[in-house]
């Protein structure tokens, strides 16, 4: 069946072949010194008169020759593709290079900058500024700059702004952040709020003030928070335990033999709200002079949080929404507190013969407290705190 029809198509193919020849011949009919001549093969009116077998050695030997250079245009345009894709692939590479340079010369420009000008990692900008230059920015791709060939569209998650920009020419779709990757704001301001000792209330107030309108919400605030606490307490214990050791090396150096071992510090606690606040820290401070220093450094910190519950109506029961590691008053945490520091450092000072001379606020069950413990040699009062209460 095959056969038969690849027959009939080179016959159709030889009628075609024919008439062109009848064409040939017709044109040049009135040339007397025309010899017709084709390829080397002279084209006579009545053609070539050939025997069975010569014609089907000539069918044979056509469809081989098709076939040959079907195969050849084959093999053409598979090398004509790997060309092209060989060229494609050294352009992209060429212009990957160059795109990575360029990134790395904008980097060392971007990081000298900010080192000689003293910029830090972070600065306030416009909102309308910021998605005013996003606008402006040329299509990475077709790099059209006229703005009404593009739509943008904002998602807003806390402080994060994300905008795609879509060019309607090329349909090219670029992401822009205000964060850098790795970087979170939202738990960056929880965290700043936590060492600054700011509430949440105080540090939103004071960066809408500032135009920073769009925030967190309170869920996602403390839950950055909550994961912060542990890591941050541990890093100042930690961090506490390391200067004292430094403090005591620096008083051994400095002491006489006939001079008693004291370690001049200082306690206070602080709220993070009001007085009967859910939470308070309390930290011992060095009132001596240490070399390198200019502030009074930290040898102790303990944090409390008192047991949070919440009742919908007086009928129901209440129902804990936070365990905490303490229940008790705003005084009992104070002495909570106290106790929790004396005794993180009473095992490091018995070792090193060193006594306590410390300055409190004047109350009066401290004090009781204090002369009870053995390591407290002296017992100071801190004037500030009596003036608040004159």
């Amino acid at each position: 069946m095959q056969c038969k029809k690849k027959e009939e198509t080179l016959r159709r193919s030889l009628k075609r072949g024919q008439k062109e020849i009848n064409t040939i011949l017709c044109e040049e009919e009135g040339n007397s010194n025309s010899q017709n001549i084709r390829f080397g093969i002279q084209i006579e009116s009545n053609g070539k008169v050939l025997s069975p077998k010569d014609t089907q050695v000539l069918m044979l030997k056509n469809l081989e020759y098709k076939q040959e250079i079907y195969s050849q245009n084959k093999t053409i345009k598979k090398l004509k593709n790997k060309i092209t894709s060989i060229n494609n692939d050294a352009e992209n590479t060429i212009e990957t290079n160059i795109t990575t340079l360029n990134d790395a010369e904008i980097r060392k420009s971007v990081e000298k900058e900010m080192e000689e000008r003293q910029l830090g990692s972070v600065i306030f900008m416009s909102t309308s500024q910021y998605l005013s230059i996003l606008l402006s920015l040329p299509c990475p791709n077709c790099l059209d700059l006229i703005a009404s060939n593009r739509t943008f569209y904002t998602r807003v998650s806390g402080f994060n702004i994300y905008c795609v920009i879509t060019c309607l020419l090329c349909k090219t779709s670029t992401q822009y952040s205000n964060e850098d990757s790795g970087m979170k704001y939202s738990q960056v301001v929880a965290g700043a709020a936590l060492a600054g000792g700011v509430n949440r209330n105080s540090f939103q107030t004071a960066l809408a003030t500032i135009g920073v309108t769009n925030q967190c919400c309170k869920k996602s605030y403390f839950n950055c928070q909550a994961r912060m606490y542990k890591p941050i307490i541990d890093s100042a214990k930690s961090s506490c335990k390391a200067i004292l050791y430094e403090i005591l090396d620096h008083l051994e150096l400095a002491h006489l033999p006939s001079q008693e071992k004291v370690l001049l510090i200082g306690f206070d606690c602080s709220w993070s709200h009001s007085r009967n606040a859910h939470q308070a820290s309390g930290e011992f401070l060095y009132l001596g002079d240490l070399p390198g220093y200019n502030y009074q450094p930290v040898i102790g910190f303990h944090m409390i949080e008192n047991l949070r519950t919440i009742r919908k109506s007086e009928n129901d029961s209440s129902k804990i929404v936070y365990k905490g590691n303490f229940d008790g008053t705003s005084r009992q945490i104070e002495h909570a507190i106290l106790l929790v520091l004396l005794n993180d450092i009473m095992s490091i000072l018995e070792k090193t013969d060193f006594t306590l001379h410390i300055c409190v606020d004047g109350d009066l069950e401290i004090n009781r407290t204090l002369a009870c413990i053995s390591t407290v040699s002296r017992i100071f009062a801190d004037l500030k705190h009596i003036s608040k209460n004159i």
